[in-house]
């Protein structure tokens, strides 16, 4: 399941775009429809969960096309949803989690960096290549005062865990990747790209919520 940033942009875009994927379905459908794949029972409640947050502190949800897809054929005409979950995988959101981008674009790699600094999220990137790719991760976008979780015994922890997590998905994948760092910096590589998009959607919600919660006590 994709991983989204719940800010208004976002939801929007989405709204929008689900709208040309699903163009027989009424757009109260597909709002309805949203907020049933990100686990509440109406967009009201989604809205209401979303409401005065900004990107930094953002809530995090997987988007559900199964769910989408159900709720959806449940109140009125709609295409069959096969497919739905990887194209919205390859979505250019407004807010979004992580960037890919070729590895020799030192341009695309520079204004993700700022992007993440003004958001003040962990810089997560997958930096793709002819065949593999390479999975990096680096915190010091953040403000210094919320990047604690990434250090100390809570960030070993918060590294264990991202370690063990790479042994499950793909150490054994072909390309022979290697896991290098800690939870403040690190890459994957090289990794097969699907894998990498997983792995990316994981990090970022591990380091977004161990990080948030810093942002949410200062």
């Amino acid at each position: 399941m994709t991983l989204v940033r719940l800010t208004d942009q976002n939801l929007t875009y989405l709204k929008r775009t689900l709208r040309e994927i699903q163009p027989a379905a009424r757009a109260s459908h597909i709002a309805e429809a949203l907020g049933h794949a990100f686990g509440r029972s109406t967009y009201a409640a989604l809205l209401a969960d979303v409401k005065g947050r900004r990107p930094p502190t953002a809530l995090l949800a997987r988007f559900d096309a199964d769910a989408f897809g159900r709720r959806l054929s449940s109140l009125g005409p709609a295409a069959p949803a096969q497919g739905l979950q990887r194209r919205l995988a390859e979505l250019n959101l407004p807010n979004p989690c992580w960037k890919g981008f070729p590895a020799q674009d030192r341009a695309a790699n520079d204004s993700w960096y700022y992007t993440c600094q003004a958001d003040n999220i962990p810089n997560l990137c997958i930096r793709t290549r002819r065949k593999y790719a390479e999975l990096a991760w680096d915190c010091i976008s953040l403000d210094p005062r919320y990047e604690q979780a990434t250090h100390g015994k809570s960030g070993s922890a918060l590294g264990r865990r991202m370690f063990e997590l790479f042994q499950t998905r793909a150490r054994t994948r072909p390309g022979k990747p290697v896991y290098f760092g800690s939870a403040f910096v690190g890459t994957v590589d090289p990794v097969d790209p699907g894998i990498a998009r997983q792995l990316a959607d994981d990090y970022f919600e591990m380091l977004y919520e161990a990080t948030r919660s810093m942002k949410d006590a200062a």
